[in-house]
């Protein structure tokens, strides 16, 4: 089966550190702990994976970001993207036969309501706690297949 993931953007982005940077990669825009470990983890289970962004929906890691921005689904009156775009945009990933979403509630729900009907969600996160619990869970997941790989080589 493959599988597809999925993890959020998040508000610490290459242009907070190199304000001239211009048209990055979106792999490269995103720069918080947390967006760091989440593709790490997807990585550690799939090749295939994309970044949640409020303002542009699903981006490819390779798709191009023009500029900085600061919009988010947490904040009600941010100018987000529509869940009529994020279905479209779902609607091209429908051949996966799993979407593994590594994102916090909110983002999730998006997510869910995105791929109703396409392909069912896992939320490797949910129930985990807070920002605080999710990012010790992912290190303790990377570590854990860290540890198994080098058992083997």
């Amino acid at each position: 089966m493959r599988r597809l993931g999925i993890v959020p953007c998040s508000k610490e982005k290459i242009w907070d550190l190199q304000p001239v940077a211009g048209a990055v990669p979106a792999s490269r825009a995103y720069r918080s702990r947390f967006h760091q470990l989440a593709v790490a983890y997807v990585r550690s289970l799939t090749s295939d994976w994309l970044i949640l962004s409020a303002k542009y929906g699903l981006l490819a890691p390779n798709q191009l970001i023009p500029g900085p921005y600061d919009i988010s689904f947490t904040r009600p009156q941010d100018p987000t993207v529509s869940m009529s775009l994020l279905r479209q945009q779902a609607a091209a990933f429908a051949r996966f036969g799993q979407v593994i979403c590594v994102c916090p509630r909110l983002y999730g729900e998006k997510i869910e309501q995105a791929f109703a009907g396409y392909c069912p969600v896992v939320h490797p996160l949910r129930g985990v706690g807070g920002w605080g619990s999710m990012h010790s869970w992912l290190q303790r997941q990377l570590n854990e297949k860290s540890s198994s790989n080098s058992k083997f080589s």
